[in-house]
């Protein structure tokens, strides 16, 4: 095996260092910006829904207008296992839940966030 001088094994050794130094700053950067994603996508979803909730409770016929006003253009609303109202974007996009129907509520919420059930 051959030797390697001194100068050779200290840039080596510096290299390592400065790669693991690197891949730990960007596995933190990594995970920190999923984790604020994260929160932040949650947190909209949990305001959108309290929107749709709101206007369904209150005002049920302006749940039309939560597109154009409000942006909320994908959720369906179901009622004793019928879809009370879903929207054009839904309908467009043929969403479908894990049934593989999309006029069928989910069997049970366990799949869905918190968050997400009303």
């Amino acid at each position: 095996m051959p030797s390697f001088s001194v100068r050779t094994r200290l840039t080596l050794w510096y290299a390592s260092v400065l790669t693991l130094i690197i891949c730990v700053f960007s596995t933190g950067i990594f995970l920190f910006v999923r984790a604020r994603l994260s929160h932040d996508l949650d947190t909209q979803l949990g305001r959108d829904l309290a929107t749709v909730d709101r206007i369904y409770r209150e005002e049920p016929r302006e749940l039309t207008d939560l597109d154009s006003h409000w942006g909320i253009m994908l959720f369906q609303i179901f009622a004793k296992d019928t879809v009370v109202y879903q929207t054009d974007g839904w309908e467009r996009a043929r969403m479908r839940r894990r049934t593989g129907s999309s006029s069928e509520p989910p069997r049970d919420s366990s799949c869905m966030p918190a968050t997400w059930a009303s």
